[in-house]
Formats: structure tokens, sequence, C-alpha cells
């Protein structure tokens, strides 16, 4: 209780009203809550005269009085346009220049961009009161080892004329051609996840990834802090190279046994054959995500920092939690590696004990690998949320099971769970899982007896099969990517979910989702499939605005690669633009990728100089 108020009247009405109480203190209490609403509305008013304070919602409305032109909506979960917005007048102050440019590529979408002026690159002879020292017809051979790639964003190679256009993404190298290359995969930075040693016991050799598979690393974006600067490889969330002259220390660490090792300890070299480093600790081949000691050093933990990449806030990964707020709970456990609890089978254990009606919370803190499968048994109506803590992304080596003989919810939120996760007999009420990865291989979500009572609930998940036994309620999908589906008893709710197989269903609600296999509903009078792809096979309820031909197409179907379900840009526009909205269908319709193109492309109009033609590629 706050006593502003209260504490600007004389000592003596203050002495008094204690004597009688204080029904005085009480009033004034009352008041200034009220005070307090006012304050804090006037303050607002302020905030909002400015586009850098503002609430969201007023930002297009701060726009309008600039003259800003109207950009498609999109959710300011995926980005904000307040910057658009707030640089409108450094635009027209700089338009047409590239830093101008690729300033405004980053502000209308959100994505990491760099401006490349192609007539810069042209091989021309030049004239001797104006010469270009990069631009050389013959590339010096002696620094090709550290030259970017050639025909990336970053390739300082001269190049000969090209006619075709670069609007449509054909020609490049031109006199009026400028160049937007946007980076679609976002950067996770990940701390102190233990290294997966190839062999048992271990023999010196690892991967970065968890669960042991070949993964690019990615670069940690440092900030422009020049506005005319145009973005380099530093500053952009790119797979690293192995020939780069980057420092390795900048953007991943090894510890070896609690000794972080210094970046004068790490080579940079291709491990194909997993080449040990003879003259430093560790070599690593950023390509692979491998890692390599020298012989002789048998290290007991292995310890990396890194970070990977992905199209967005979807599976286990570090993001921020929801769940980890429970006002209600009264079990409250952490989990830490060096801390009083240091696994989660000892968490488990204690919430075991619990009396009916408990409400508690695990939290995990840390990334790193525990070798352990859980056995959970829910109490008479309890509800129990197991987290990962913000930024951090534990591994489960094994698998996850539930009894719950008279009723319980469990939440399960951020975790890399190898194992399968299997619900027993039961009558387990609620089955939530949010921004967490059953991996595809290790067996997937089964729930093994009928259970009327339950709903399972998915929710930014990555998944491998899913099978439900025949008296299981509900499944609900949002935003996630599973494998096949085998519900045939349950009434299955899938909206922008990418199914990687079949689905059988009693009953099915369906829409903006993509589903590779043929789907199955036992009751086709009940429900409806909106906005989807679905095979001709399949027997649905009634279709609306789906789409039957031609097949998705996906950049990789591997999981653990950067663009594991993200859609080629030889992907059919029929589903690239088929959602409700005009997103794309499936899993990552949240990131409203279309719009964001489709907003760069409106705003090029307004700001490109005359004579110019510009073309967008994306990297990633």
């Amino acid at each position: 209780m706050s006593d502003r108020l209260y504490n600007l009247l004389p000592v003596v009405y203050r002495l008094r009203d204690a004597e009688r109480g204080e029904p005085l203190r009480a009033l004034l209490a009352v008041l200034e809550k009220e005070y307090r609403r006012l304050e804090a509305d006037i303050d607002g008013l302020y905030e909002n005269w400015f586009i850098e304070t503002c609430e969201e919602w007023l930002v297009p409305y701060i726009g309008d009085l600039l003259g800003v032109r109207g950009l498609h909506p999109v959710s300011p979960r995926t980005f904000s346009q307040r910057a658009f917005v707030a640089n409108t007048l450094a635009y027209r102050r700089r338009k047409g220049t590239a830093a101008m440019l690729e300033q405004l590529a980053r502000d209308v979408t959100g994505w990491p961009a760099r401006a490349v002026e192609f007539f810069e690159l042209l091989a021309a002879t030049q004239h001797l009161n104006h010469v270009r020292i990069e631009n050389t017809r013959t590339p010096d051979l002696r620094r090709l080892h550290f030259s970017a790639p050639v025909d990336s964003p970053f390739d300082r190679s001269a190049h000969t004329a090209e006619v075709r256009r670069i609007a449509v993404g054909r020609g490049r190298y031109n006199i009026p051609n400028v160049g937007l290359f946007l980076w679609r995969l976002e950067s996770y930075p990940l701390k102190r996840v233990t290294a997966r040693a190839i062999g048992d016991p271990a023999d010196g050799r690892y991967t970065f990834n968890p669960l042991g598979l070949d993964a690019p690393l990615f670069n940690r974006p440092q900030v422009e802090t020049e506005i005319t600067h145009l973005a380099e490889e530093i500053n952009v969330p790119g797979r690293l190279r192995r020939c780069s002259s980057s420092d390795p220390g900048r953007v991943l660490q090894v510890c070896l046994d609690g000794d972080w090792q210094p970046a004068s300890e790490i080579a940079l070299c291709n491990l194909d054959q997993w080449r040990r480093p003879q003259h430093r600790k560790a070599a690593v081949d950023v390509e692979l995500g491998r890692l390599a000691l020298r012989a002789g050093l048998h290290p007991a933990e292995v310890l990396v920092n890194y970070s990977y990449g992905f199209s967005g806030d979807l599976g286990g990964g570090p993001y921020p939690r929801a769940e980890a707020a429970d006002p209600e709970a009264v079990f409250l456990v952490t989990v830490r590696p060096q801390g009083a609890i240091p696994t989660l089978t000892a968490a488990i254990a204690l919430w075991n004990l619990q009396a009916a009606g408990t409400s508690g919370v695990i939290t995990v803190q840390g990334s790193q690998t525990f070798h352990e499968s859980l056995s959970i048994k829910m109490p008479p109506g309890s509800r129990l949320v197991i987290v990962a803590a913000s930024g951090e992304r534990p591994h489960l080596r094994g698998g996850i099971s539930v009894e719950a003989p008279e009723g319980g919810t469990l939440v399960v939120n951020g975790l890399l769970i190898e194992g399968g996760f299997t619900v027993l007999a039961g009558s387990l009420t609620g089955l939530r899982l949010a921004h967490s990865t059953l991996v595809p291989d290790g067996g997937g979500l089964a729930v093994e007896a009928p259970n009327s009572e339950l709903v399972v609930e998915l929710e930014r998940v990555i998944c491998g099969s899913i099978t439900l036994a025949a008296g299981v309620n509900e499944l609900r999908l949002r935003d996630s990517i599973t494998g096949a589906v085998k519900a045939p008893g349950s009434a299955c709710d899938i909206q922008t979910s990418t199914l990687l197989g079949a689905c059988e269903a009693r009953t099915l609600e369906a829409g903006n989702s993509i589903c590779t296999g043929t789907v199955s509903s036992l009751r086709r009078q009940t429900g409806c499939v909106r906005f989807c792809y679905l095979p001709e096979s399949s027997r649905t309820p009634r279709q609306f605005k789906c789409v039957n031909a031609p097949a998705p197409a996906f950049a990789s179907l591997e999981h653990g690669q950067p663009e594991y379900a993200q859609l080629s840009p030889a992907c059919p526009a029929s589903i690239r633009t088929g959602a409700e909205d005009g997103a794309e269908m499936g899993a990552f319709n949240f990131l409203k990728q279309p719009q964001r193109e489709a907003n760069l492309r409106a705003s090029l109009e307004e700001y490109l100089r005359v004579g110019l033609e510009a073309g967008i590629f994306f990297v990633s």
C-alpha cells in the first residue's frame, strides 16, 4: 500500500487516525489508487505524442501525419512499423542512396538487409581521373582464401554486364541495378550447451548440436553504429564460413572442464574427415558444427557457446516463457546443474509426493543436457508446469512418461526432448506443449489409453508422429510442425500447421495448414477445411479455397537444418500466398513473409532514385 497522500498530512492527524484504527489512511489509499490511474493516463498521453514511446496502435496514425504510405498489416509480434515511421524524414533527406535503401528494407520487413549497387561491380575500362581501386577485373588470388563467395551479397569481384531485368530476379550486374539482399533466417544464441560426443566413450569428436547432428553455426550479428554504414558479414545473421578472417572467439567459445579456451587455441578448419588439431587444443568446423580436440585431451565435460539458425520462434529455443509466472503455484522448484536440485529426476521425485490439487512450477536453468528419462505422476486435480528459463533451451536426452490416475494438467514449455513423450493409462485432463521440440526420429507423442477428458494442445511445437488412442477427446495444433497424425477417435483442430505425413481424425477443423499425406475424417458432415493444401485423395469435410495440386516444395525436410520445413522459393504461389490473409500456408504463417516482401516492393516505388531498378534476393 502506498502512503504518498497520507504522508502529506500533519503528524497530529496521523496520530489521531492511528488511535481510531486508521480509517483516514484507508480512505486516502483508495483516493491514491485513483490518483495513480489518472497520473498514468496523463503520462501515457504525453508519451503518445512521440513515435519512440507511443503505443503500438498509434504508430499508423502518426505515420498518417507524415503522409507515410500505408503498409500491409503485420502482427506486432512479428515486427513493428515504428522504425519505418520514425525514419521517414531521414529517408526523404537521403532518398535513393544505398545506405537509405538498406535501412528502408530493414524497417519495412524486419529482416537484416544489405544494399548492393551493381554498377560498382561492372568490369569496365576506367578513367584515370576516377579510378576505382577495388574494382579489379582479375581477382587477387592471394586474397581469395578470405574473400566472400562469388555472387554473394559481399562479393567485390568485377563482372561482365547482364541485360536481363533485375526486378524479376534474373539479372544483376548492370548500370541501373540495385540489389537488396535479405536474411530471413534468425540467429539464436545459446550458452553453456553440452557438446554431443560422437563416440562412446568420448574420443575427442563432438558436435555443437546436442542431438549429434551436423548443422551449420551462425553469426551473432553486431549492431551497426552509423546510419550511413552498409552492412557487412559481421552485421547479419548469416552462416559462418571456414575461410573467414573473423575472430572465432566472438561468435563461439569452447569450455573444457570449466576452462574456457581463448580464441588462440581454437582453429577454424574442415573436419569432413575429423582431422585432429596439432598445435591448438580445439578445431572447429563452423559449416558442419563439428568440434575436434587435440589428441591426448580427454575432458569430462565439454560446453560450447554458439548460435544456430532457424526461421522463427518455433520449437525448443531460447524464447521468453509466458508459463513461468503462475501466481497460484505453491510448489516452486528450480533445476540448476550446479544447484541444490541438479537434475530433473530429483525435481520430479519431489513433485510425485505432492498432495492433491497442488499447482507447481519446475523451472530449468541452463541449456545443458540432462541424461535422464522422466516418469511423472500427477496428484489428483493438480497442475504442473515444466518450463525452461527465458533465453535457455535445456536438452533432455531421454523421454517423458505421464501417469494421472485421477486427473491433472501438465504443461511443458521450452524443452528439447530427444526421447518420446508418452501419456499412460489414466484420466489426465490436459496436456499442453509449447515452444518445445520432440525430436521427429525420437518417438513423437503417444497417448496409450482411451481418455474422454483429455485435450492435447501443441503450440509452436516441432514433433514427430502423433498417435492418440481411440477414446482421446481432442487434439489442437497451432503453428506447429509434426509428422503423421493418427487420432481416429479424436476431434482435431489444426490451424496454421505443417503435417509431414497423413492425418486421420474423427472430426476435423483445419485452416491455413499444409498436410503432405492423405487426410481422412470419419465424420465428414461435421467441420470444415479452409485455405489448406491436402492431396486430392483426401476424404474431408467440405473444403473452402483449398489447394490439391501442385504439391508444396520445402527448402529442407531434414530436422536440425536451419531451413527445416521452410517453403522453398520454388513453391507454388498458391501455397506461398494461399492463406486466408495472403500469407503462406503452414507453420510459418505467423511470420507474414509475403506481406513483408510486398511492403518493401511498395516502398521502393517512393524512395528509389529515378532511372534505377531494384531487385530483392533472399540469402536465406
